[in-house]
This record gives C-alpha cells, structure tokens and sequence, in this order.
C-alpha cells in the first residue's frame, strides 16, 4: 500500500471539509455527499472480480444560486478495494446550469477530470465532459465520454503491466419518476481494446431527504462489465441523486455533482506482459486481478 496515495486521498478530503466549514451558512456543504458501494467487475483485459469502495463527491457553488447562471467546482475521491491493493481516484473539475425557462427548458454542462492510481500503482487520467438539456422537470437528455490523457506502465514483478483509460462516447436520458426514484440509461460505443457498443442503467430511489440507494452497471459488446450498488449520504437534504447525471435543477439543487466515474463505469482497460529474459516484453498480454 503506497503511503503517498493515502495521504493525498486524506489531504485532499481534509481541504474539502475544512474549506467547506468555513463556508457553510452559504450553503457550501449542502452538496456534500458521503458514498459507499460495492460489486462485481470484469474490466477489459482483466479477469472477474469483486470490489468495495468508499468515497466522497461535493458540488461547490462558485456563484449564487439566484444569478443568470449556476456555476460549480466538483471534487471527489474514493479508495476501491479489490484482489490486489486498493486504488485511489479522483474527479475534479467545472460545471454550469442555466434557470430554467419559461418553456421549462434548462441547459448542464460539465468539465471533468477523472484521475485514477490503481493497485499496481499505475495513474491513468481522462478527460469527461458531459452536456445535457432537460426538456421538462421529469426528462433530461445528454451526451457525454472519456478521452485519455495519459496511461501508466509498471515493470515490477517481472511482468509488464500496462493501464489505460477506456474511451467512450454515449448519450443518456434521465427521468424523474417520483420524488423519490430517478433512472438514467445510456449507449455508446467504447473504443480501444474492446472497440464496441457499450450501454449502462442506473436507478436511484431516496430513502429519506438526506439518504438515497443506487444499483446500475455497465455492460460493453465484448462481455465486460461491471455491475453494483451503492448508497450516500446527502448533508443538504435535497432529495438529489449524484449517482445520475442531473441536468435540471433549481436552488441547491443547480449545484449537484454529476457521478463519479468509477462504480458504475468500465473506466481502464489492463494489459500483462512477462518481461522477456532479455529485458523486453514477452508474447500477448494477459488479464489480471488488480485493484
């Protein structure tokens, strides 16, 4: 377990609440989730395996909720436990919502980095933005993805072991079924090794104001997939779901966090090679069970 990796994942929450707290009259942590979940995974290039995470994910408004426009600073963590060591990620960037208009249109957009350090202490980072208009206060449609920016390779062991990023582009449509219940299903294609059609669904029902629960998964056309649930705490007691991609939304609620890109997303694509006698890589690459 690399010491480094915890304490920035602790650093990096620490900051959160405590920047938060000094803010908190201005409703700074009423966007603040705590999240837990678990379940099963067979990423590209990786063999089946289980896994738990624990996180966080926090909206922060950069502007009042009564301007012309919303805007937003997300930033989120989570150790995942699997097999091997736990990996660390984090997710930080931008996002805007417009009031709604007199029609009961309203535009989201999202900027986002998703930086992952896996088990083999590989960093692998992508690129996700995300853009949607809800054409009412029930249905929302939008598009988004992941674009690498950068991989990682790990030579110990006497095994290459290579991680990247998944790219993707999907479009999704949310509806609001009560107050309690969202959903959010998407399709796509998933380039890369897997190089196919990729779909995902995700419900999320509210148990109370501050707590709700979420199951979904993704599944590609190459047999990976990965499938779980998952429940968060909400200190603002708005009812909102930051396990969907939420394109409307009016007070607090114009500053929820749009989801975390590793529970539900076949985010990194894994490949092991033996390193050969003389030093280079060996014949095709394998799967393996890392965190």
């Amino acid at each position: 377990m690399n010491l480094k990796r915890i304490l920035l994942f602790l650093a990096v929450l620490g900051l959160s609440l405590v920047t938060g707290s000094l803010d908190a009259r201005a409703g700074a942590l009423d966007n603040l989730f705590l999240e837990a979940g678990a379940g099963y995974e067979k990423p590209v290039g990786n063999n089946s395996a289980g896994f738990g995470v624990i996180g966080v994910n926090w909206g922060i408004p950069l502007t009042p909720g009564n301007e012309d426009i919303a805007i937003g600073l997300q930033i989120g963590g989570d150790v995942k436990f699997g097999e091997g060591d736990p990996g660390y990620g984090l997710t930080a960037g931008v996002f805007t919502r417009t009031p709604m208009t007199e029609d009961g249109g309203q535009f989201a957009v999202a900027l986002l980095v998703d930086v992952f350090v896996t088990g083999s202490e590989n960093t692998i980072v992508g690129f996700r933005p995300v853009a949607g208009y809800a054409f009412s206060a029930t249905d929302a449609v939008g598009v988004t993805g992941e674009a690498g920016i950068s991989d990682d390779t790990d030579t110990s062991g006497g095994v290459i072991t290579r991680e990247e990023t998944e790219d993707f582009f999907a479009v999704f449509w949310t509806h609001n079924w009560s107050e309690k219940v969202a959903s959010e299903l998407s399709l796509g294609y998933q380039f890369g090794r897997a190089d196919d059609a990729l779909a995902g669904v995700r419900v999320a029902y509210g148990l109370t104001p501050n707590f709700d629960v979420t199951a979904g998964g993704e599944i590609n056309g190459d047999g990976n997939y990965v499938v779980g649930i998952g429940a968060s705490y909400h200190f603002g007691g708005t009812g909102r779901h930051a396990s969907i991609n939420n394109i409307d939304g009016t007070g607090d609620g114009l500053f929820t966090p749009f989801p975390r890109r590793s529970l539900f997303g076949l985010f990194r694509s894994l490949t092991k090679t033996p390193v050969s006698p003389g030093g280079g890589g060996g014949g095709g690459g394998g799967g393996g069970g890392g965190g």
